[in-house]
């Protein structure tokens, strides 16, 4: 049940890296995140550090986003006399009532305090004590909870994320000194990391031990505080090899999918020092892929162990038992028969897991082919080797075009819902104050990532100055005109980031000052990029991603870095902000229907190509052109994804309307609306759409604004 077979592990490894995730690709995700997180952060007074599951690399469904945001201001130490007078001094104070791994604080200079400490300082004694839970909700806006040590928040895609606000600890805390000087038989982590570990000490949570309150239910106690080893762990996480990772997924994998139970005692951070106790213990040689299904036991088997004892040792403070609080007796005895369970169907329990149905169904073809082949053995345990076979005749990856579509859909997914010139102003600044600061080492990746963000920004930059020279009529005509010459210049310099985005946005901004001769020959540098056959990464933040085989064929050599590849064969959507909506008039109706929750309206490149071109030749009052691209863009209608669906038909409507095709015009609007209809159910409630006469309404004003 648990036998190593290196088919089988095999067979394991490559199904596991779909759901989750493919290592290069996750050590590329958490070099990424560390630069933007330098560009957005910055100089800043509160330092921004990512943590938690993305921050390690993986991009599983359900993965959250957790930040911890330290104030640079203010430092806590057992010593607070060593605290240099710059900072707001804050003493950790132990007491033989406070379990190991918490502290309480006291706050040494509260003339250098900010407003969040001041608010959560109860005076005890004459001393001024920091409340773990008054300093949280301190953080806590108009719609927002706090969720254990932070504040769960909504991002600007819809998505949680936890942000824990807290203190820096300028030392190695004492009770995690057991750690420092642990006795490590096999050598991980080496010594160099535990130095270097130890000279940066740690972080102080706002979120106290679990103590029983009057009425005997576990609470939190509101005076102490957690030490946390956030940074620490993703520095031993960065160590792990592609074995231990991909355990390490399958075991997050599992707490999501697999241990479910209704305590909800299991969670990802149990699984992560499940794995720092478990290769820390265990020799070297024993984590590799050949034996990866030894490495699943081996740890299956530790977790059943602290489960059984009701005890899980923190890696850091051996003495805190993780469970405390958390798993009582009944939970335990419901846990330990669920694992058990599991664990007794050896590596076929994975196959719970929703995640890898793909896996169950492809075992279960392989069984059925081997059974109704006379001339093989009917073993069920052959399917593996026979579909691991299988895949190995059929594999033909290239991991760079794994790589690139990681990269570049990591820059396309830093959003900004409301851009203002201030904000992006400083955003290049960084930028700028990056690549010179880091000039000493900077490596193409780094180079490559900040130049393509800082593109980014410049453009949108430019589309604000657009946006003004277009709109703002309460200024004169000159200064109007110097706003539209800086705001063209700055997109012919960001056309290099992409082949589609850049040109597609010049295009509009000449349709839009009227000058169609200008507007056609952007597209036409658009298409032609597309027709040379070339192949391209097309990256989207609203449709699915894809890459096109003779974009693995041309691009993917390893001869070619991220910038080259971005100037030649990376497509992004046109998108409209509704902070800068620079836009053909045509499709306004559009822009208005969006909810004020969003941040703009995304349209692939081809169709919106193909409209674009169809009403600059309307405008030349070159109908037969009209008319041939109104068919190719039905012709778009066949491969589009069903989310873009009422934008095609959208744009169908209006070349309807400019050929004096009222009857189609109305057709397709009505599909638009219908499409449109279809989204608003599946995502939220869209009450205009609420209305019996809503299509009516949609399409008199669709007819209004164009006739």
């Amino acid at each position: 049940m648990w036998s190593d077979d290196r088919d089988l592990c095999d067979l394991l490894a490559g199904s596991l890296i779909n759901a989750v995730g493919y290592l290069p690709v996750q050590r590329l995700n958490r070099r990424i995140d560390d630069i933007l997180s330098k560009i957005h952060h910055f100089g800043r007074n509160v330092e921004v550090i990512l943590t938690g599951s993305w921050s390690e690399g993986f991009r599983m469904n359900g993965t959250d986003v957790d930040r911890m945001y330290v104030d640079k201001k203010t430092l806590a130490s057992e010593h607070p006399e060593d605290i240099p007078s710059r900072f707001c001094a804050v003493k950790m104070e132990k007491s033989s009532s406070i379990p190991k791994g918490y502290v309480k604080l006291v706050l040494v200079t509260p003339n250098k305090s900010g407003q969040n400490l001041d608010a959560a300082v109860v005076p005890v004694g004459g001393k001024f004590y920091v409340s773990s839970s008054a300093y949280i909700l301190t953080f806590v806006q108009e719609d927002q909870e706090p969720h254990g040590p932070c504040v769960r928040r909504v991002s600007q895609l819809g998505t949680e994320q936890d942000d824990a606000h807290c203190l820096k600890c300028s030392h190695w805390p004492s009770d995690a000194m057991e750690w420092y000087h642990r006795k490590r038989p096999h050598g991980w982590p080496d010594r160099h990391l535990i130095n270097d570990i130890y000279k940066k000490g740690c972080h102080l949570v706002a979120i106290g031990s679990k103590v029983v309150d009057n009425h005997g239910h576990w609470t939190f106690d509101p005076m102490v505080w957690r030490l946390s080893f956030s940074v620490a762990e993703k520095r031993l996480v960065y160590t792990f090899n592609d074995t231990q990772f991909i355990v390490y997924g399958i075991f997050k994998l599992l707490v999501k999918e697999a241990f479910r139970d209704k305590w909800e005692v299991m969670c990802s951070y149990f699984m992560k020092t499940l794995m720092f106790w478990t290769i820390e213990e265990t020799p070297k040689d024993l984590w590799r892929k050949e034996r990866l299904v030894s490495c699943i036991e081996i740890c299956f088997k530790r977790l059943i162990a602290w489960v059984d004892n009701g005890f899980c040792p923190n890696y850091f403070v051996r003495e805190n038992n993780m469970f405390h609080g958390k798993l009582e007796e009944d939970a335990r005895e419901s846990m330990f028969l669920t694992l058990s369970e599991l664990y007794g169907e050896g590596w076929r329990g994975l196959l719970r897991c929703p995640s890898l149905e793909n896996l169950r169904q492809a075992l279960e073809g392989a069984r059925h082919r081997i059974l109704d082949c006379p001339s093989c053995a009917i073993d069920p345990n052959e399917e593996f080797k026979t579909l691991s076979m299988q895949n190995k005749n059929d594999s033909s990856s290239f991991p760079e075009d794994v790589e690139d579509n990681a990269f570049f859909t990591q820059l396309e997914s830093v959003v900004n819902a409301h851009p203002n010139f201030r904000g992006l102003e400083k955003e290049f600044f960084n930028t700028v104050a990056l690549l010179l600061g880091e000039e000493s080492h900077l490596d193409y990746l780094m180079h490559d990532t900040v130049t393509l963000y800082q593109k980014k920004v410049l453009q949108h930059i430019a589309l604000i100055f657009l946006y003004k020279g277009l709109n703002d009529h309460g200024r004169c005509a000159r200064f109007r005109y110097r706003q539209i010459r800086r705001a063209l210049g700055l997109l012919e310099v960001t056309c290099s980031a992409d082949i589609s985005r850049g040109r597609l946005s010049l295009a509009t901004a000449y349709y839009c000052m009227g000058d169609y001769t200008k507007a056609l020959k952007f597209i036409r540098q658009y298409e032609s990029t597309i027709e040379n056959d070339q192949g391209i990464l097309y990256v989207s933040s609203r449709y699915p991603n894809d890459t096109e085989e003779a974009y693995k064929e041309n691009f993917c050599n390893g001869n070619l870095t991220k910038m080259e590849k971005a100037s030649m064969g990376i497509s992004y959507d046109f998108e409209i902000f509704r902070a800068m909506p620079v836009y053909p008039k045509e499709i306004g109706l559009e822009i208005l229907l969006v909810k004020s929750t969003s941040a703009r309206v995304s349209i692939p490149p081809p169709p919106y190509a193909i409209f674009l071109k169809a009403m600059c030749f309307a405008q030349k009052y070159d109908f037969n052109k009209v008319k041939m691209l109104e068919i190719e863009l039905l012709d778009c209608l066949s491969f589009a994804h069903k989310s873009a669906l009422h934008l095609i038909y959208l744009m169908l409507g209006v070349c309807d309307v400019k050929l004096d095709q009222h009857n189609e015009a109305l057709r397709h609007f009505y599909h638009a609306y219908r499409h449109k209809k279809i989204l608003t159910w599946r995502h939220s409630r869209c009450d205009e759409w609420d209305s019996v006469q809503a299509p009516l309404l949609y399409v008199a004003m669709q007819l209004r604004l164009l006739m």
